[in-house]
Parts: C-alpha cells; sequence; structure tokens
C-alpha cells in the first residue's frame, strides 16, 4: 500500500567458496513523481517506503572481494488504498443561514480521482432540512430548527468507499423579530375608540418565547393619551387628539432584544354629519270615527338609516320607528292635538315636524225630506244641515232619478 515501508531481504544470496559477501542494492525504476529512495542500500536488509502508486524496480549485486554478482532484481507493485474521507471543521449558523460543507481535504494515497457521497443522519426535532447536492464536494445546508446537526461524508476512489468522516453543524441563537401589527387610520368619534396594537405575528427563528415591550414613542401635542398592557402581547390606549401616534414594539427572546418595531395611528375627525330632512306635509285634521294616518317621509344627505319617533303626541298614537307611518283612532271629541315627530340619522344629526292635528265632526242635515209630488209639477226639495265646527258645507247627488239635480 501506498505509505506502507518494504524491507528487502538478500539473506539467499551466496558464494560458492564460501567468502563473506557484501551488498548494493540498487532502486533502478520507481512511479512518476516518486521521492522515495532506499535506506541502508547495502545492508542485507534494506527498506523501501511506497510513497506512490505503480511499480518499484530494486535490483541487488553481491560482490565476494573480487567479482560483483549478476545482478538480481525484485517488482514491488502497489495495490489500492483505501481513500480517507474529511468532512472539514465544524460550523455555526443562525437559523435560515446556508452553511457550505467542505470535504475537499479528502484524499486516496493512490491519487485516484474520488467521488462523495453526503448524508444528515442527525437533525434537530421537526427538522425538514436537506443536503442541496450531496453528491459533491461541497455540498449545502440551510438550518431550518435551531438545534445541532451532523452531516457525514463518505468518499470513493473508484475501487473502495472510505470510513465515514462527520462534521457538526450547530445553530447560534438568532434575534427576533418584532412585528407591531402595521399603520392604522382612527376616526375620533364620541366616545373615542379604544386603539389596539396586536404583537403576535412577532417571532422567533429559534421558537424561544418571547417578551413584550410597548411604548408610544410620539403622539400629538397636548395629548394625554397612555398604553395600558404595554408588557402583554396586545397593547392599547385612546386617542384624544387629532393627529400621528406612532407605537414601537421591542421583543426579547430571553437573550437578545429585537430591532424596533413600529406602527403609525393616523387619527382623523370624523366627516361632518348633515342632519336629515323631513319633507312631507302632515295631516292636519281627521275624522271623528275614521282611522287617522299620516306618511312621514325625510331626506339623508349622508345616505345615513333614520329612525322616528313621537315626542308630542295624544294618547293612544303610534308611529313605526323604521318607516314613519303615523296611525291613531280618533276620539268622539277634543282637540285640536299636539303631535312633534322626531326623525334621527343615528350619527346624531335630528329633524323634528310639529302640527295641530284638529278634530273634525260629520256635518248633520237637519231637514225632512219631500217624499211625495204631484205628477206633471216640478219637485222641489230644500236640504238644511249644520257643522258643528263651522265649516262651509257643500251638496251633491250620490243617487237620482234621470234629469234631478241639486245645488252644490
Amino acid at each position: 500500500l501506498v505509505g506502507s515501508t518494504v524491507s528487502l531481504d538478500g539473506s539467499t544470496s551466496t558464494d560458492p567458496y564460501g567468502n563473506v559477501i557484501t551488498y548494493q542494492w540498487t532502486l533502478t525504476q520507481k512511479p512518476v513523481n516518486s521521492q522515495t529512495n532506499l535506506l541502508n542500500p547495502t545492508a542485507l536488509h534494506p527498506t523501501l517506503s511506497i510513497d506512490k502508486p505503480g511499480t518499484y524496480l530494486i535490483s541487488l549485486v553481491v560482490n565476494d572481494g573480487m567479482l560483483g554478482s549478476a545482478p538480481d532484481t525484485v517488482t514491488i507493485s502497489t495495490k489500492n488504498s483505501i481513500p480517507v474521507a474529511n468532512a472539514g471543521n465544524a460550523q455555526t449558523g443562525k437559523v435560515g443561514d446556508t452553511l457550505v460543507l467542505d470535504g475537499s481535504a479528502s484524499s486516496d494515497a493512490d491519487g485516484n480521482a474520488l467521488t462523495f457521497h453526503w448524508t444528515l443522519p442527525v437533525k434537530p426535532l421537526n427538522s425538514n432540512a436537506q443536503l442541496t447536492n450531496p453528491d459533491t464536494v461541497n455540498p449545502g445546508l440551510t438550518l431550518d430548527k435551531s438545534g445541532s446537526y451532523t452531516a457525514q461524508l463518505i468518499v470513493n476512489d473508484g475501487q473502495a468507499d472510505s470510513l465515514p468522516a462527520t462534521v457538526m453543524l450547530s445553530t447560534v441563537n438568532s434575534k427576533p423579530l418584532a412585528n407591531a401589527g402595521g399603520n392604522q387610520s382612527i376616526l375620533l368619534t364620541t366616545p373615542a375608540p379604544t386603539v389596539l396594537l396586536d404583537g403576535s405575528g412577532s417571532s422567533d427563528a429559534d421558537n424561544n418565547p418571547l417578551s413584550f415591550r410597548w411604548a408610544l414613542i410620539s403622539k400629538p401635542t397636548g395629548s394625554q393619551s397612555v398604553l395600558f398592557d404595554p408588557l402583554a402581547p396586545v397593547a392599547y390606549f385612546t386617542p384624544d387628539f387629532v393627529g400621528y401616534y406612532v407605537a414601537q414594539l421591542i421583543v426579547n427572546d430571553g437573550q437578545v432584544d429585537s430591532d424596533p418595531n413600529t406602527a403609525q395611528i393616523t387619527v382623523t375627525a370624523p366627516p361632518q354629519n348633515h342632519p336629515p330632512h323631513i319633507t312631507s306635509t302632515p295631516v292636519t285634521t281627521a275624522t271623528v270615527g275614521q282611522a287617522y294616518s299620516y306618511q312621514i317621509t325625510a331626506t339623508d344627505a349622508d345616505g345615513n338609516t333614520l329612525g322616528y319617533s313621537l315626542t308630542t303626541a295624544p294618547s293612544g298614537m303610534t308611529i313605526n320607528s323604521n318607516t314613519g307611518l303615523i296611525q291613531w283612532t280618533m276620539p268622539t271629541s277634543g282637540g285640536p292635538f299636539a303631535v312633534t315627530v322626531n326623525v334621527t340619522d343615528g350619527s346624531g344629526g335630528t329633524a323634528t315636524q310639529s302640527y295641530q292635528l284638529a278634530l273634525n265632526h260629520n256635518p248633520q242635515i237637519t231637514s225632512q225630506p219631500t217624499t211625495l209630488t204631484v205628477f206633471g209639477q216640478t219637485y222641489s226639495y230644500p236640504v238644511t244641515a249644520t257643522d258643528a265646527d263651522g265649516n262651509t258645507l257643500s251638496y251633491s247627488l250620490t243617487t237620482a232619478p234621470s234629469g234631478m239635480t241639486i245645488n252644490p
């Protein structure tokens, strides 16, 4: 094998006359680029270090003090050496980093070309990490979980696998990432709204538990707003002025603070509300014995849903709060009756309509009709009637023979 030392043996050399002989070993051939030489070439047992694969030729000449022998040669040939895998040095990185492994220090004593095969036999719980290009000298590994990874390398020289070599890869703590929840736009209504600051989107690549630290680092001049629950994932405050509020969040994973993350809350005044407008004209008289109704109609420039109510009304009068229909059963006496209608738009705008409802009595016919007439003579009947309300009366025929008329 390359790297081994061969001991030569000239002990079977002889002299027929029994004379003492001396030894001269010569390395007559060695592989290209070999730097080796015989050690103790005049000894009975010289040695040779095999430094390159190939064939080595060594000749031996013995001498009895007067004559040298014919050379005798020995051939030494190497056999395949097992390659040596080297998986490189241990490395560290943050979760999310990609580490490049290095098997370039792997070697083969015979100088044969090597192929590489990397595996990942050990990785953290729930890790889905995989080696990229595992059959190259420099595969990659993206650290997806906090913990330790072990990569293993076996090389092959075309004839034999090496023994496995391993390298340890481990994570260092990653800085957590604060998320203040993004910017918000708020209307300063009455009562003032509560602004929620949600940091639950903050994260830590190492899955360490996080602590939270909120601060209101900017607010409008004169504002007295303060943060509540500033150490909770969700903090809140109540704006008291129109303007810009800036909330800052820093999270900590038990080892290091995150970079600050901010959210701007823009507080604006609500748009001006326009009160509703009543467009209908009230029905101001009602007849005794008949049902009274009045359909209120109203408009709202802001398109708000309107509600209707009676703030002043006689007993028994009702209004539909959604449609504005007023209904009432008229009494037989009394009046006039005061009625006030209120229309609201749900945003503070109101409209009112007030009117007096008079009770109208039916007129009474006081005359008795002429029921007989002489054939051929003109028939006449002066109708007389009274009205308790003093209204001007009018007259009409609803059923009559042909040609009969009445003065209205």
